[in-house]
């Protein structure tokens, strides 16, 4: 649909920046929450948290060049004691950032972003964001 809004910027017509597109879709998680989408589904919400604290943590120590390494830190953050994945899927999301190490980054930027907008909108329209 953004391609086809032509009097959209160029940015906004193309979904395929990370910081716009996944930027959007952590924002509409966040924003489902805040209006109270969860408020009947503590296990729905709870998944959403689980997903969130995995993305906080996958991030980080992808800059370093050997795997061995790199399994051994983010396995550690990842499986089990912070976002409760099996082994498989730790081995697989070490090296997808492997691969594509500016992605999870990039999408974080997005959704803060697209709330540091919103919170601009909010101070000038005399709106408190709370």
């Amino acid at each position: 649909m953004a391609r086809e809004l032509k009097d959209l910027p160029l940015l906004r017509q193309q979904p395929i920046y990370t910081a716009y597109s996944e930027g959007w879709a952590l924002y509409a998680e966040r924003l489902a929450a805040e209006i109270g989408f969860y408020e009947n589904d503590p296990f729905g919400d709870l998944g959403r948290l689980q997903a969130e604290m995995f993305r906080a943590v996958r991030p980080r120590r992808r800059h370093r060049p050997a795997r061995e390494r790199l399994d051994a830190r983010a396995g550690d953050r990842i499986h089990g004691r912070t976002a409760g994945m099996g082994e498989d899927e730790v081995v697989s999301e070490v090296e997808r950032y492997m691969a594509l190490p500016g992605q999870a980054t990039a999408y974080k930027v997005g959704q803060l972003k697209i709330l540091e907008l919103r919170e601009r909108a909010r101070a000038r329209s005399g709106r408190s964001s709370t």
